[in-house]
């Protein structure tokens, strides 16, 4: 497994909490599978698992963005 940790100077831990808790209530239920990141579309959350691919080019989406 591989982690990588994104720093910007001060971080405020209370603050990234609260967000991870937002995004864990906005998951379905019977989601089927124990990956954290799975898609989020027209405003909801789907079973799909977010994949290795739709990782790699979200630099490029930032970039262009």
């Amino acid at each position: 497994m591989k982690e990588f940790y994104v720093t910007a100077g001060n971080i405020d831990i209370n603050n990234m909490v609260e967000e991870v808790r937002y995004y864990v209530s906005l998951r379905p239920n019977n989601v089927g599978h124990g990956r954290f990141f799975i898609q989020y579309r027209q405003g909801k959350c789907s079973r799909q698992p977010v994949g290795i691919n739709s990782f790699g080019s979200l630099p490029k989406r930032i970039a262009l963005f």
